[in-house]
């Protein structure tokens, strides 16, 4: 795989990258190619940070929806030793070199980090949207350093690079309390498949009263982690803190053993038990969920169960004392990495669930609910 996180062999002069992007169509025009750019999209990352990842969602991401990047990426320098270095390239969008898109890289350390949003402005392609992609935690650094803040349309953050889950859905509700634009987290979209699943699983009467009683649920989800993904019990954590916020369910408890987490809720029906337990599957990206077992007080209930084999197919199998359900497949559409942040870029306002389930995440301890 070619690797597009990279610039020219030498930097060029930010006063440059203007006629080094006309070079570029130039060079394209030759071979009848065709510049695409939909949206402007700025990533913010630091050096050596899941390099290989940001390469794959990019390669997923212009592949079908074509637009200017500009990769800002921070290194770890003393102020005296700082310095900005300008990249200009092509990145294919097609796999017949007929469609291509311009990335424009800065590479920034020491004191020239705060020049970084002067020399980024004079490249955002006027007229169209604006998406930020912060792979910072923002709870040490926040994306209004950037002084961007006027010009970005969405700012999509990466709940991997923290590691206090809770201090941060605090700091993305204080983030959404006062910003104009809309936000949203790649971990929230990755869950998005799970939740339209559940909405329709319990789209009847008598399914929706189980949910209502529920006595336990237990949420699997695969432990496997990877260079790129550690956080394994993120998504996992923010379905069950749907479910909670979407049934007015308060928080009673929560404990910690290893990679296992128990929520205790109540409501007016009576007390809740939510698992949180590890599992794996070799074939399905880390962190992402396998199954979910509802169980009400009567002990009916409800599985939810990826198949060893298919893994994007989906087992729903019902058990109602006074009610016979047959059991259905549910696919998903493929898992790959770029597709949960084409989603996240069409996505329009900053979903009310969403900051609903940040809102009840917000209660948690964080020495508790650890990612």
């Amino acid at each position: 795989m070619e690797n597009i996180i990279k610039g020219h062999s030498t930097p060029i002069e930010t006063k440059n990258i203007e006629q080094s992007l006309k070079n570029l169509w130039k060079k394209h025009q030759k071979n009848s190619g065709l510049r695409a750019t939909l949206f402007n999209l700025i990533i913010y990352t630091r050096e050596n940070e899941r390099t290989d990842y940001l390469q794959k969602m990019i390669e997923g991401l212009i592949k079908k929806f074509p637009c200017r990047i500009l990769l800002i990426t921070e290194y770890n320098r003393n102020k005296e030793d700082g310095f900005l270095k300008t990249y200009v390239s092509d990145v294919k969008a097609s796999d017949d070199d007929s469609i291509f898109c311009e990335m424009i890289q800065f590479h920034v350390a020491g004191s020239y980090k705060e020049r970084i949003s002067f020399v980024t402005l004079p490249h955002i392609q006027p007229d169209l949207p604006v998406y930020l992609l912060w792979t910072l935690d923002p709870n040490i650094k926040h994306p209004s350093t950037l002084k961007l803040d006027n010009y970005i349309t969405r700012t999509i953050f990466d709940s991997e690079s923290t590691n206090h889950f809770s201090d941060f859905a605090h700091t993305l509700l204080s983030y959404h309390n006062y910003k104009m634009h809309d936000l949203g987290d790649l971990n929230w979209a990755r869950t998005h498949a799970w939740r339209e699943l559940l909405i329709t699983a319990f789209n009847s009467y008598e399914r929706l009263e189980l949910l209502k009683n529920t006595k336990e649920i237990t949420i699997t989800y695969n432990n496997i982690s990877s260079d790129s993904f550690s956080h394994t019990k993120i998504q996992s954590t923010y379905i069950q803190a749907w479910i909670a916020s979407k049934m007015k369910w308060s928080l009673q408890s929560q404990l910690s053993m290893e990679q296992e987490l128990i929520f205790t809720y109540k409501d007016n029906k009576g007390v809740k038990t939510v698992r949180v337990i590890p599992d794996s599957m070799t074939q399905v990206e880390p962190g992402r969920i396998l199954s979910i077992n509802i169980k009400s007080e009567n002990d009916d209930y409800i599985i939810l169960k990826r198949d060893q084999e298919e893994t994007r197919k989906v087992e729903i199998t019902f058990n109602f004392k006074n009610l016979e359900i047959p059991p259905f497949i549910h696919q998903f559409d493929q898992e790959k990495t770029g597709r949960t942040m084409a989603h996240e870029i069409y996505k329009q306002g900053t979903n009310s669930s969403f900051i609903d389930t940040l809102m009840q995440i917000s209660q948690y301890k964080h020495d508790k609910v650890c990612c």
